[in-house]
């Protein structure tokens, strides 16, 4: 159903029921479903598909890469030996990796594909790699059993990127990547959200948490008033690099 969506633009309901052969109760309890996944939305007498504006990693890599590389070299400064740590996927958290050689005795989990390619090399690490289908626009491995996995580990840190933040929390583009954040979030002891500038109030529909749940956030420049005051609010330990 979801195919024929994405491959129709637009279609209605009648016309998807008859196509199924389904009952009209049927198709919107599925379409609720469908919608969750982020690529169709309901429409007035119908669904259609959401038009693609997100970039893959493989595209953002190189974008702000200086600003990213600070970010990344401080957020290793958080690791001391001996510690258990999570970094989330994206292009800023894996900046960090090769700030990690000189800490002993670190397990580091992830289930990005990018984390691995770049951490493989550093036998100072022990390094575990959470299973899962592969998702070429994320270059990370997602699906909901690795995401039941996280709920019953615990991590002294966890790194995490942000498609977007905004004034009541961290949104990311896409639904399944969102709750993996969560899982990611409530796994750590301390929650370190790794930003530049520009991520800030940038539109991103899935909400991944509040700022209730964060104990650090490095960026680049001073977020807006609103999410200052956020910050502040939360006990935040804001770093500008």
């Amino acid at each position: 159903m979801e195919l024929l969506i994405l491959e129709s633009g637009s279609i209605g309901t009648r016309q998807l029921a008859e196509h199924f052969g389904i009952s009209l109760n049927t198709l919107r309890h599925d379409i609720a479903e469908l919608s969750t996944r982020g690529k169709i939305v309901k429409v007035y007498g119908g669904v259609a598909a959401v038009k693609n504006t997100v970039t893959s990693v493989s595209e953002r890599r190189y974008q702000n890469y200086g600003i990213k590389m600070r970010i990344g070299e401080f957020a290793s400064s958080l690791v001391e030996d001996g510690k258990s740590i999570f970094v989330d996927g994206g292009t800023t958290a894996v900046c960090m990796i090769p700030f990690l050689s000189k800490v002993q005795n670190v397990s580091l989990t992830t289930h990005s594909l990018g984390v691995l390619e770049n951490v493989s090399g550093l036998t100072n690490l022990s390094i575990v790699s959470l299973g899962g289908k592969y998702d070429f626009l994320t270059r990370s491995f997602l699906d909901y059993e690795a995401i039941e996995m996280l709920r019953g580990i615990r991590f002294d840190f966890v790194f995490v990127g942000a498609s977007s933040i905004k004034p009541d929390g961290i949104y990311a583009e896409l639904y399944l990547p969102s709750i993996m954040k969560t899982a990611i979030i409530e796994s750590g002891d301390n929650v370190v959200i790794l930003s530049d500038y520009s991520k800030f109030n940038k539109p991103a529909p899935h909400k991944s948490c509040d700022f209730t749940k964060v104990d650090y956030l490095v960026t680049d420049k001073t977020p807006p008033l609103k999410i200052m005051d956020a910050i502040e609010e939360n006990n935040i330990k804001l770093f500008l690099v």
